[in-house]
């Protein structure tokens, strides 16, 4: 049974008048309570510190609007790992009737290493100024862990602010809606290295900068709930500024089901940590500006957009000039909705494909093109149907696959009209080829021809009922070149051809 300490019981009024700014102030009930609930926590140090005294406790905050000051720190768990509390949970009757309104610019709670664990449930936060903070964690000897649960927070300049450099920090975020005014201030920054997990579900979040900010720490995971962004930073910054890549190194990044609505000349990401992101089953619409730069990579990280709908360019910055590092740059697109081409969603910063030896990977796989680009049939019908892989740059001269359908069957009305050619580019910037080779999937009279680059004619010819034909080509493609292909014969639409380009 958790024992309970009502606020009330020490004093708390919950009379704040949102309107005309009248209150009693209740800061001090809640320090009361915080301490008699601390004193009663109390755990002994036995051997690795596993042995616990007293009864789970609990903070109660019946419903009332409750005016805490914050110009300084206000609930503050200090002391050794051996004076280290079990744990507290502040929680009310609702996050929308249970509501603490902050007024300052520092921490409701400041945790230094006092507490194994603590919870926030069914209760809202509000900042008057727009300055305040929700939370600070300052491990430096024993794990600490925070959950909320339906807490709903508005105008606060921060959520938390996790900082340390030992074992663990876990926080785990359960049908949460918060919104964030500050537009200096990261909502949610991590600076501690052996911070191992943050865990959003069924969350909401508005924000007018920087949501999640980490430059220590990581494994971020979130399932579900939309996102609104007013701001001119991107919504997550994985920013290791030492550049050594400690802190987030090898650490993961993945978002699940995200619903994502961008105002402004913001964007998704920002990294420049060896990190590994993974976007799945989300959207990203973009009020203003589409086309813009949502995801950015510096020289580091790998990027995954899957099954996603897409109208964000993907920047790539990289100074690479020799074998590809194993931590360079990555992205990979796939099985995704774009209202673009893939050439017009990728854009780089700095040069690097115009190297034969530059390093940095953009790889779109089997994704389909919106018909609201404008583009004509046939390129679109080259950008939608079975696979695009738009690969450039390559590593150690791989020979990576590139495939692209130009036709799907005669009875659905696809394919290119007879002797009429369709002109398309297969790379960004960069690329040689290989090989190139038309595969024949049902054996049909229609006869193709691949056409290269000026003086470059006939890489690849396809004959009636061959299963393929291929051309050892070498050829340089570049961003101004181009590939032709011709149907040759009479008939209108050809049935199973496939383009598979080998650079």
């Amino acid at each position: 049974m958790v024992k309970l300490f009502n606020v009330r019981d020490y004093g708390a009024v919950g009379d704040y008048d949102p309107v005309t700014h009248t209150f009693t102030d209740d800061t001090v009930a809640f320090r009361k309570a915080w301490m008699a609930a601390i004193a009663s926590a109390k755990r002994i140090n036995v051997g690795e510190g596993n042995g616990w005294s007293g009864q789970a406790v609990g903070i109660y905050v019946p419903t009332g609007f409750y005016h805490v000051d914050v110009s300084s720190d206000v609930l503050v768990g200090s002391g050794t790992v051996g004076e280290a509390i079990r744990g507290l949970d502040i929680y009310g009757d609702g996050p929308h009737n249970s509501v603490v309104y902050l007024e300052g610019d520092q921490y409701f709670v400041h945790n230094t290493n006092a507490f194994g664990f603590f919870k926030f449930r069914s209760i809202g936060f509000v900042g008057i100024t727009g300055k305040e903070r929700l939370m600070k964690m300052s491990s430096s000897g024993t794990a600490q862990a925070v959950d909320r649960f339906d807490v709903f927070t508005s105008n606060l300049g921060q959520l938390y602010f996790i900082d340390g450099g030992a074992n663990a920090d876990y926080c785990s975020h359960v049908l949460c809606n918060d919104n964030h005014y500050s537009k200096t201030i990261a909502f949610i920054e991590i600076g501690n290295p052996q911070s191992v997990q943050h865990t959003f579900s069924a969350c909401h979040a508005l924000t007018y900068s920087t949501y999640l900010l980490v430059h220590g720490g990581g494994n971020i995971f979130w399932y579900g709930g939309g996102v609104l962004v007013f701001g001119t930073d991107k919504f997550i910054r994985l920013d290791d500024s030492s550049g050594t890549g400690i802190g987030t190194l090898n650490a993961m990044y993945s978002f699940n089901g995200m619903h994502t609505e961008f105002h402004d000349s913001s964007g998704m990401l920002y990294c420049n940590a060896v990190a590994r992101i993974v976007f799945r089953d989300c959207d990203f619409m973009v009020h203003e500006s589409p086309g813009q730069i949502g995801f950015q990579l510096d020289s580091l990280g790998s990027l995954t957009l899957d099954h996603c709908g897409l109208d964000m360019k993907v920047q790539v910055n990289s100074n690479e000039s020799t074998f590809a590092r194993p931590d360079a740059a990555f992205v990979h697109v796939k099985d995704c909705y774009l209202v673009n081409l893939p050439e017009n969603l990728f854009a780089t910063a700095h040069p690097f494909f115009n190297n034969a030896a530059g390093r940095g990977k953009a790889k779109f796989t089997n994704c389909r093109v919106t018909s609201s680009t404008g583009v004509s049939p046939h390129t679109e019908l080259a950008a939608a149907d079975c696979y695009i892989n738009y690969d450039v740059g390559f590593d150690h001269h791989t020979r990576t696959p590139n495939v692209i359908c130009l036709q799907g069957s005669a009875n659905e009305g696809r394919g290119l009209p007879n002797a009429t050619p369709y002109t398309f580019n297969i790379a960004a910037a960069r690329a040689f080829i290989y090989m190139i080779k038309i595969v024949t999937r049902v054996e049909t009279p229609q006869r193709f021809v691949v056409s290269g680059p000026v003086g470059l004619n006939f890489l690849a010819v396809s004959a009636p009922f061959q299963r393929y034909s291929t051309s050892h080509c070498d050829i340089e493609v570049t961003s101004s070149d181009k590939l032709t292909v011709t149907n040759l014969t009479d008939d209108n639409f050809a049935d199973g051809y496939v383009l598979v380009f080998y650079i």
